[in-house]
């Protein structure tokens, strides 16, 4: 799919051998492939037969923000994550009451954006920066004077619902976003199609002296 230029986040290939009518291709996809063929990630798909023989192949497309639409997604991420500070819940096995809703910082935001394209740019999937350097270090080094800091990191997600909804469903990640001592936070993403993971997230709270 890559020598074809398709970019593909999810790909599946099927092979049906010995069918000899459409009807015969469906007959034998449908017991044994029902998943994929309704799995919603799959966006296209592509055919081709020679004589008894079938080929499919589904793609899930590469779908990411615009670099110039970064400061849009970024309010929508900040929208998200209050509303997930709203409400009361469980990140795993700890229950965390309602917080405060976060403000964006700019030096915050500008340590985010250092490490997404950091992980974006060495295909480097990690709260450990290519240098060695830990978040809180990345904060110290933009100018951020914080009383208590963490980042939460993500990769292959193509949006700000996509991202918050895995942060969520993750329980270190959920227990950052619902941290009551936090106040401030920054977001940002860099893409790197020819990278793994293709656009990288990171999200730096921090709760300033």
């Amino acid at each position: 799919m890559s020598q074809a230029g398709y970019p593909s986040m999810k790909s599946m290939s099927i092979q049906v051998s010995g069918a000899t009518s459409e009807a015969g291709v469906v007959a034998f996809l449908q017991p044994r492939h029902c998943a994929a063929l309704t799995d919603s990630a799959f966006k296209d798909i592509g055919i081709h037969r020679d004589g008894a023989n079938v080929w499919i192949v589904l793609g899930a497309p590469f779908l990411a923000p615009a670099v110039q639409d970064a400061p849009h997604v970024a309010r929508k991420v900040l929208e998200l994550v209050n509303q997930a500070r709203a409400t009361a819940r469980s990140c795993g096995t700890t229950s965390l009451v309602v917080a405060l809703p976060l403000k964006a910082n700019p030096l915050l935001t500008k340590a985010a954006q250092l490490h997404a394209n950091d992980m974006a740019e060495g295909s480097h999937f990690s709260h450990t920066g290519r240098d060695g350097s830990a978040p809180s270090a990345r904060v110290t080094r933009v100018g951020y004077a914080w009383q208590m800091t963490s980042e939460n990191i993500a990769a292959g997600a193509g949006s700000a619902e996509e991202t918050v909804a895995g942060w969520l469903n993750s329980p270190p990640h959920c227990a950052n976003i619902m941290e009551a001592r936090y106040t401030e936070h920054g977001v940002a993403f860099a893409i790197n199609e020819k990278s793994k993971g293709r656009i990288y997230w990171a999200q730096v709270f921090g709760r300033p002296f």
